[in-house]
């Protein structure tokens, strides 16, 4: 009988029945959750045993290492370590995690951790661009580092004197990677930081208005005004900075996408059709975001039928009901209800069969012809249409 379920005496019985019973690779699966449950309760006699015992220290330690982390139990730490447990593991990102989770100020485990091994990298160093002393003290235990890619880390947070003095360091050029450090304060800084890189002089035109694109991405509106208002041209790259706000899945704000269709309306000549528009409505038609599509299709003029109905397509295939009335009530050439249900019948048998959320569509708007047609039309997965 294998030693290793010894060393959780109250799960003997459990664990040693399912030891006779699994071959042994299964077996050195069970072993990994049992290695991640002893960091998970601090059972430090447990872990030993375990890895003692023949336990691979690589299954579960991710996981492992994660809780150990979390916990600021470095005893458990110590103890996978000295097993041959790499703090690097997963990239670098326990490192990362522990500077996102942690309370601010807890320094001791972060430092412990760059003791025991852990890298720190300009990632790691963006991750803690929003606390200063955090910032700093990592910078010392790096080795010659690239002071371009700091600045680029430190963009990332809200410190005005610390950006400054990086720039002013000999070699450092704030254009590194065609004005970098700006579209990485666009996106996870502030417009104070934004309006400093601008000064000290940033492009904001770098890479096609990229820093206005990413500013989208984050959510920034501050920071989008603030562009804005030097001049960033929000239909570059045919609107790409409409089309990355509407992607974004983390957050729902219509100010965002208003102020961005605003600005092009403002400088394009009247009656030009808002560049992006019908893309960002065909990606906003995948988050389901009503105020988001209620936004592109009144203040941007978006057109429903764009691209062969392609927004109604991708609702329906995403099982957004209410998004697929709201299409259907927009489009300009669909006027009774057995033209909707005409259209939702071409729209089914173009797709190769119907889907599942078309049957449930149908009942939920009272279409009772077109659900007796794909409840006799045998279903085709359109997620997989081979044989």
């Amino acid at each position: 009988m294998s030693a290793l379920p010894e060393a959780f005496p109250y799960w003997n019985f459990c664990y040693n029945t399912v030891w006779l019973l699994l071959p042994k690779a299964a077996h050195l699966q069970c072993a990994g959750e049992l290695l991640r449950h002893a960091v998970y309760w601090g059972e430090h006699q447990a872990l030993t045993r375990l890895l003692e015992g023949g336990v691979d220290a690589n299954f579960g330690c991710a996981a492992a290492l994660r809780y150990a982390i979390l916990k600021r139990d470095t005893k458990s730490i110590d103890i996978l370590v000295q097993f041959g447990v790499d703090v690097n593991v997963s990239n670098g990102a326990l490192l990362r995690e522990a500077i996102l989770y942690l309370k601010r100020g807890c320094y001791d485990m972060v430092v412990y951790l760059v003791q025991k091994g852990a890298l720190c990298t300009y990632r790691v160093l963006e991750t803690a661009a929003k606390d200063e002393g955090l910032f700093r003290m990592l910078l010392s235990y790096m080795v010659d580092p690239n002071y371009n890619e700091v600045l680029c880390a430190a963009a990332a947070g809200p410190h005005k004197d610390l950006i400054t003095e990086i720039v002013q360091r000999e070699g450092v050029n704030v254009k590194y990677r065609e004005s970098m450090p700006l579209r990485q304060a666009a996106r996870k800084g502030t417009a104070e930081t934004v309006q400093l890189l601008i000064d000290l002089g940033c492009d904001i035109h770098s890479r096609n208005n990229e820093a206005l694109a990413w500013a989208a991405l984050g959510g920034n509106v501050d920071t989008m005004r603030l562009l804005l208002d030097h001049g960033a041209d929000a239909s570059a790259m045919n609107g790409r900075a409409l089309r990355k706000a509407v992607s974004h899945h983390m957050w729902k704000d219509p100010e965002v996408v208003k102020l961005l269709i605003q600005s092009q309306k403002t400088t394009a000549p009247p009656h030009t059709q808002i560049a992006g528009i019908d893309e960002a409505l065909i990606t906003a038609a995948q988050c389901g975001d009503l105020n988001v599509i209620r936004v592109l299709l009144d203040d941007g003029a978006a057109d429903p039928e764009a691209s062969d109905n392609r927004a109604l397509r991708v609702a329906a295939a995403f099982g957004e009901r209410a998004l697929v009335s709201l299409l259907l009530d927009r489009a300009t050439y669909i006027h009774t209800q057995p033209e909707r249900v005409a259209l939702l019948r071409q729209l089914v048998e173009e797709s190769d069969g119907p889907s599942r959320e078309g049957v449930e569509h149908a009942a939920f708007a009272g279409w009772v012809e077109l659900e007796t047609f794909l409840r006799e039309t045998p279903y085709v997965d359109p997620f997989n249409r081979e044989p």
